[in-house]
């Protein structure tokens, strides 16, 4: 997740990008706030996975380390 220094139109400051390995599909979701994270992954989920994940890679932000996200991945 990435921070901009100026917001859009619609008052976005941040965008979160989910990107597929096999396929090199790429997502780009902008956000409000930072916890809205786990709602756009979800979304992603839903929306563009057909399998299973099998591994998700981060740069160590806080956004994928809550317990409700802990949760979701381990119903998943």
């Amino acid at each position: 997740m990435s921070t901009q220094e100026t917001s859009t139109h619609f008052g976005c400051t941040y965008f979160i990008t989910f990107i597929d390995d096999y396929t090199r599909y790429i997502t780009i979701y902008l956000l409000h706030h930072k916890f809205e994270a786990l709602a756009k992954f979800k979304q992603f989920v839903e929306i563009q996975i057909n399998d299973q994940i099998e591994v998700l890679r981060a740069n160590n932000g806080c956004e994928y380390k809550s317990n409700e996200f802990t949760q979701f991945c381990k119903e998943n």
